[in-house]
């Protein structure tokens, strides 16, 4: 064989050693930069009857889990629901190939005309190419052991906007949003060890008040608040959601993220900074 060609091979696989070593020796970093951010599918779904209306359904799924509902319950008719009631939401989906996936939720009421928000389940991973085409919930109201109310209402996929935003060492990605819900997205770091330099961590979601000033934070409510240890936060394992019951779509509106990060529980100057966010596609279930 030719020296030169034995060189060139010599170093390429010296190359590759060293960097498979890398990667096994990084594969913490690499996993939290990479696969944590990965979303096999987003549903959000709702529907409504003459009585009630559900939302922010949720079927969700991404590399480490998969789980549903977060839903909302509520009546437009005063008294619909009263104390005592118990409320049992049976939740049917199929997909495309007709499996039918079936879910139970049971909620007490604990005060008339409560908001009854859904629980949220573990479930088991499915196909990540998953495609609802059909959903609907059998809504049940029992009342001094008697069922009161037994309907079936249609639920719809309702289309999401993705929202994601960056500076030069930090970014927000997968933020799911339509006209009346949001759900936090992940945060990433390009700084190692954040952690050891930064204990705490708040996240603010704010969106714009109606003619506020885009450039000044006071014009911003806070919609979510998170707060944690960084390596808490960092690790991305729970997502909040915000219904938006004010005048105006969501979609509409300006919406950053405020994030302060503390050396310590004593520290009174925090390194704070604004990430705008963005909508750049729209995601009618999944990211393929």
């Amino acid at each position: 064989m030719d020296k030169e060609i034995k060189k060139q091979l010599t170093l390429s696989v010296g190359i590759l050693i060293l960097v498979v070593l890398s990667m096994l020796f990084w594969y913490d970093n690499f996993m939290f930069h990479t696969y944590i951010k990965k979303v096999d599918y987003q549903y959000c779904f709702s529907g409504n009857n003459d009585d009630v209306m559900i939302q922010g359904y949720e079927l969700f799924q991404n590399s480490q889990k998969s789980y549903s509902g977060n839903g909302r319950l509520l009546s437009t008719e005063n008294n619909f629901f009263l104390k005592g009631d118990q409320v049992e939401c049976y939740m049917t989906f199929i997909d495309n190939h007709n499996q039918k996936y079936q879910l139970t939720h049971q909620y007490k009421i604990k005060s008339s005309n409560e908001v009854c928000y859904l629980s949220q389940q573990e479930d088991h991973k499915k196909d990540n190419r998953l495609k609802i085409s059909q959903a609907y919930m059998q809504l049940k109201i029992k009342r001094h052991d008697k069922y009161i109310y037994d309907e079936k209402i249609n639920l719809n996929s309702n289309e999401l906007v993705i929202y994601n935003g960056s500076n030069k060492d930090y970014s927000i990605q997968n933020v799911y949003v339509n006209d009346y819900w949001l759900k936090t997205g992940y945060i990433s770091s390009t700084i190692d060890n954040l952690s050891k330099q930064y204990q705490q961590c708040v996240i603010d979601y704010v969106c714009l008040k109606d003619e506020g000033n885009e450039e000044d934070v006071n014009d911003y409510d806070r919609i979510i608040h998170l707060t944690g240890e960084t390596s808490t936060i960092m690790k991305n394992e729970q997502q909040e959601v915000y219904f938006h019951d004010q005048q105006g779509q969501l979609l509409q509106k300006d919406i950053k993220c405020v994030i302060s990060l503390y050396k310590d529980e004593n520290d009174q100057k925090p390194l704070t900074f604004v990430i705008d966010l963005h909508g750049i596609m729209k995601a009618g279930v999944s990211n393929e």
